[in-house]
């Protein structure tokens, strides 16, 4: 995916996109800036996987888990030092198993990502755009 967003609803629908051809056991890491659009993508992707509660930014809580056709659990790394943080609240238990997982602020925790995790990165290109690229 290479894409230019204009507005947070471009950037869900971009979301949704991309979680179309998830399979079971994805885990997406999300890489970006503070305000770059990473909450709004996974919002769209949860969608895609029938998720109808309002999705949030975990980043108090780390993980939020919720039903769907499939788990979707949206972790949160940001307040983290480090990996073995995640660690300690069970990432290994979330990861890889049988739903999706999306963690913003993948960086932080990058040492532990699952081999053939997906990358997805968001650059500010101005107050509205950003573009999304996966790898």
């Amino acid at each position: 995916m290479n894409r230019i967003t204009a507005s947070p609803q471009e950037t869900e629908a971009a979301g949704y996109e991309f979680a179309e051809s998830l399979e079971s056991g994805a885990v997406v890491g999300l890489y970006g800036e503070l305000g770059a659009g990473k909450t709004c993508f996974v919002r769209g992707a949860a969608r895609a996987f029938h998720v109808h509660e309002r999705v949030n930014s975990p980043s108090y809580t780390l993980i939020n888990v919720y039903g769907g056709r499939r788990p979707f659990i949206h972790m949160d790394a940001f307040r983290l030092k480090g990996p073995d943080e995640m660690l300690a609240v069970g990432f290994e238990d979330y990861a890889g198993r049988s739903g999706v997982c999306f963690i913003e602020w993948a960086e932080r925790i990058e040492p532990i990502l699952p081999a053939g995790a997906f990358r997805v990165r968001f650059t500010v290109l101005d107050e509205r755009r950003r573009r999304i690229s996966s790898e």
